[in-house]
């Protein structure tokens, strides 16, 4: 019987052979209109669905992206029609129809017009046919003239944030929109801040809950760093629930540069002093909610870190179970080339998925500084590209890499099922389990493995995953080979 049905298997495969996963192409985009002299496009970027907001504050300006069958197409360039906006892009945050973009100059508000790092933010909402201005958020009369405020901006639904992380000991000033206009709450502080912390240098919300960094605290040493986790209450109020620093923090890790919160999740990068000090590789913690507060889950690393990579200058959580990490300084074929990561959960335990670096990589290019990641797609900004500060920004697709071979591909788009009928902690759907011999290639090569393996009552050929090995496994097989990956 068994060598009856592998005749008709060959006879109706024939010798045909199927193409392996493609690589997915990493796109680079640049502004159509860039002069390529300290533009800084990509100091900042930010993704939400099909679109992507890049901050170029070198032009002060930021661009709208947006992602189509024909790849990604410059929607709108966004611009404050002023001459006392300076550095406007210099943060972005972006979802859906909404835009938040800040300014860390905006002489409007400045005191002393000739030493201003005074800013504010600006809103913008698309209409259906394009982005307007919706409101503008200026500093509150607490923050000094040197506080830099909208330096930082973050943005969840209809609560906004905006930063003035050195502002005596840095506040972040909450918005919200009533459906009317723009409300401004009770700002965001440390309870134990000091002058200099730099509280409000990296800002993530998921209402409820905000998390704000101060790198440059000294709790377990100078800059050592720590982070704050807010929750609002039913006043639509910001109150402190937790402060969080590693036991295993040393002076300069700054702990807090970057942040991220998705759901129970948060992510804190350490970059430590980078390059220029290249004393710590940098790390990511990642922390869940625990018995009313918030405790370290895990703390990642890369497997190839470097002393100087600044590993988790920049962090980004498109979904609980993935996170995007940047490492400005990593020397990826270049010195300061940068890189960025890409982790996944797979049962209990965070796993290295792929190391992305740009197809142009050269020295200085500051690849990661800024990172940005939603479903399967990422950002990931480079400002030093071309003549000295251009700047660009990189997309990739698929950033699960669930199929785990270390290179972001078409058979990791469909990441997330729970099948995972054999057992080895990938998704089903995301591996090419035509390729029954490993080999890389989908051919009458698979056909015999897979024959050999039914023929022996091999557990491999348990193709269907019911518990057994019979014709309804062969017809499986058959299918799937068929499609190719």
């Amino acid at each position: 019987m068994r060598c009856a049905l592998a005749a008709i298997l060959f006879a109706a495969l024939g010798a045909a052979a199927h193409a392996q996963c493609t690589d997915t192409e990493l796109a680079r985009i640049t502004d159509p209109n860039g002069e390529f002299g300290r533009d800084q496009f990509g100091r900042s970027v930010s993704l939400s669905g099909d679109g992507l907001l890049i901050g170029e504050p070198g032009q002060s300006r930021a661009h709208v992206f947006r992602l189509g069958d024909a790849g990604w197409s410059h929607e709108q360039v966004i611009v404050q029609h002023t001459d006392d906006t300076l550095d406007f892009g210099t943060s972005v945050a972006l979802q859906g129809g909404l835009a938040v973009i800040g300014a860390s100059v905006d002489y409007d508000t400045c005191n002393d017009p000739d030493d201003c790092t005074q800013g504010a933010a600006w809103v913008f909402r698309h209409n259906g046919a394009f982005w307007q201005q919706e409101a503008r958020l200026p500093p509150p009369f607490y923050i000094d003239s040197f506080g830099f405020y909208g330096q930082v901006v973050a943005l969840d639904g209809t609560t906004a944030m905006v930063a003035a992380p050195r502002s005596l000991n840095g506040v972040v000033v909450p918005y919200r929109f009533d459906g009317t206009q723009w409300e401004r709450f009770q700002p965001l502080e440390a309870s134990d801040g000091m002058e200099g912390d730099n509280f409000g240098a990296a800002v993530a919300v998921d209402v409820p809950h905000a998390v704000v960094g101060a790198p440059n605290s000294d709790g377990a040493g100078e800059r050592s760093g720590s982070a704050y986790v807010f929750e609002r209450n039913r006043f639509l109020n910001w109150v402190q629930v937790s402060r969080l620093a590693p036991t295993d923090l040393g002076p300069d890790d700054r702990f807090g540069s970057a942040v991220a919160i998705r759901g129970d999740l948060i992510a804190v990068g350490a970059p430590g002093p980078g390059i220029n000090f290249p004393t710590h590789t940098g790390a990511v913690y990642l922390y869940g909610p625990r018995s009313g507060g918030w405790s370290l889950l895990e703390k990642l690393v890369p497997g190839d870190a470097q002393l100087g990579d600044a590993f988790g200058y920049s962090v980004s959580i498109p979904r609980e179970d993935i996170i995007v990490v940047g490492a400005l300084t990593a020397a990826a074929n270049g010195h300061s080339a940068g890189a960025a990561y890409v982790f996944r959960k797979i049962g209990a335990e965070w796993v290295e998925q792929a190391r992305l670096t740009a197809s142009d990589p050269a020295d200085d290019q500051f690849f990661g500084i800024s990172a940005s990641a939603d479903g399967e797609l990422a950002a990931i900004g480079a400002p030093e590209t071309f003549n000295g500060g251009g700047g660009a920004a990189y997309a990739f697709g698929g950033i699960s890499d669930c199929n785990g071979n270390g290179t972001l591909d078409l058979c990791d788009v469909a990441a997330g099922s729970s099948d995972d009928l054999d057992g080895d902690g990938v998704p089903d759907e995301c591996e090419c389990r035509a390729d029954f011999n490993g080999d890389g290639q989908v051919n009458t090569q698979d056909v015999i493995a897979f024959l050999n393996a039914w023929n022996a009552d091999d557990s491999a050929a348990d193709f269907n995953g019911d518990g057994q090995i019979n014709t309804q496994d062969v017809i499986a097989f058959l299918n799937a080979w068929n499609i190719g990956c």
